[in-house]
């Protein structure tokens, strides 16, 4: 198979960020044939910005994200097609180090997505704290690996595959509102390798407690839309009715764990702040683990309730 390349960029209102994307996707050392511009129907400009560039736009009717990566496929003249948001900037050799891993069962590939620790304090902590286990439920969305390794699913802002393989599984459910690659993933039938080399930095919008609190609500209710309820879940989120049910019958077992998490919180913060030489570390994390926790268990467990309600009706 001819390693022609497709990359497939959806954006909504990414006039901001856009341009560096751009500029770093046609500047890649292995030429793509096509880079697609898939929009949701931006309103600041973004379109306008795209039409500068010896690109394809494409409208989105559907807006979210998964309507984009679908409308890209079915565009896409590679025999491959590469993802990445207009949030994001590839390092020159992304497509090189991908497609040159791309052999015998591989049936994705899930590339190194970097984060900037960023300039404010809580900023730096959200970004730090996901880039650890009990952070993010060993999401390589977030984590970042120095090994090849194999992997269960790949991040959608830096991934490949092979574009026959997403038709053979249906593609992308245009359905979701979020978690379309997780839920492509479980579909495919083969190997995902993430590929510690081919590394995109992204800028994901999380610069204090609120944003991150929203965007982990999210996670856990996509983990239940997208049905991969047991691929990355972090703990807390499936021991939460025990642990709840536990207060009216044995509260000393509430306790216990209550402390037991304390201690696992403090000795991931304990290890960032030595590593960082900062000591507000012990300050922050601690808040944006417990925010980032029950966000996303609440996220989780509401759309549990939420599908049972709709099923009953």
């Amino acid at each position: 198979m001819d390693k022609t390349i497709t990359v497939i960029i959806p954006a909504l209102n990414e006039a901001s960020k856009i341009s560096k994307c751009l500029d770093a996707t046609l500047a890649q050392t292995f030429k793509p044939i096509e880079i697609i511009v898939a929009d949701g129907g931006s309103i600041d400009g973004t379109q306008n910005i795209v039409k500068r560039y010896t690109v394809e736009l494409i409208d989105n009717p559907y807006v979210i994200r998964a309507g984009a990566c679908q409308l890209g496929v079915e565009h896409a003249h590679g025999n491959y097609v590469a993802f990445t948001d207009a949030d994001c900037v590839p390092e020159k050799d992304w497509l090189k180090n991908l497609i040159n891993n791309f052999d015998g069962s591989v049936i994705g590939l899930a590339g190194n997505t970097k984060y900037e620790k960023g300039i404010e304090i809580w900023e730096k902590s959200i970004n730090l704290s996901l880039n650890t286990l009990i952070g993010s439920g060993d999401s390589i969305q977030y984590r970042s690996y120095s090994t090849k390794r194999r992997v269960k699913s790949t991040s959608g802002c830096n991934s490949m595959y092979r574009k026959q393989d997403i038709i053979n599984a249906g593609g992308f459910n245009v359905k979701l509102s979020g978690g379309e690659d997780e839920d492509l993933n479980r579909r495919l039938q083969g190997d995902i390798y993430y590929i510690p080399n081919a590394i995109v930095w992204h800028n994901h919008k999380m610069k204090g407690l609120k944003q991150y609190a929203n965007r982990m609500y999210k996670y856990g209710k996509w983990k239940v839309e997208n049905h991969t309820v047991f691929l990355r879940m972090p703990p807390p989120s499936l021991i939460a009715p025990f642990f709840m049910l536990s207060l009216i019958w044995t509260p000393w077992v509430v306790v216990a764990c209550a402390l037991i998490y304390f201690t696992i919180v403090m000795a991931y913060s304990s290890i960032i702040a030595d590593k960082e030489n900062n000591l507000v570390y012990l300050l922050t994390l601690p808040v944006v683990y417990f925010v980032g926790h029950v966000s996303y268990t609440w996220g989780f467990w509401r759309e549990i309730f939420r599908v049972k309600r709709n099923v009953r009706t």
